[in-house]
């Protein structure tokens, strides 16, 4: 097999957040699909055996801690201050025609901010958050 030229780099990333629009003020989303596997054992036969169930799936957003509007600090701890799942979308290319984006709806389930004096770096703040519902794969219809 031919060794691949498609590698991206996410440095065009585009990532919204109840609709805002958050590329700019985040540097990281985690997204980790997960398959509930159930199991079995039979009489016959020695191994275990085990059969997908159901989805899920789990994640992190990293975004710079600012007190700006529209921002993603202030969207991200809206959406944990609201206690309902918001739509979210994360489109690593970019939010151009035909690239791949994943979509659904994400529950904000911690919001630690850890404040330290000892670093010049800028604050980073990582909300950790639970998919509700499906998550969905697909390309970017418009931009």
């Amino acid at each position: 097999m031919a060794q691949t030229t498609g590698g991206i780099s996410a440095k065009d990333m585009y990532v919204t957040l109840a609709t805002t629009n958050i590329s700019g003020s985040s540097n990281k989303v985690t997204l980790t699909p997960t398959l509930q596997a159930g199991e079995f054992y039979t009489f016959d036969g020695d191994w275990r055996k085990v059969v997908g169930d159901k989805f899920s799936y789990s994640g992190v957003m990293r975004a710079v801690y600012t007190e700006t509007a529209d921002e993603a600090m202030e969207e991200l701890y809206t959406a944990f201050e609201g206690a309902t799942a918001v739509a979210f979308v994360a489109a690593p290319k970019g939010n151009t025609a035909g690239n791949w984006q994943w979509s659904g709806n994400v529950l904000i389930t911690e919001a630690p901010i850890e404040l330290e004096a000892g670093s010049g770096n800028a604050v980073m703040v990582e909300f950790s958050f639970e998919g509700d519902g499906t998550l969905t794969k697909a390309t970017v219809a418009t931009s």
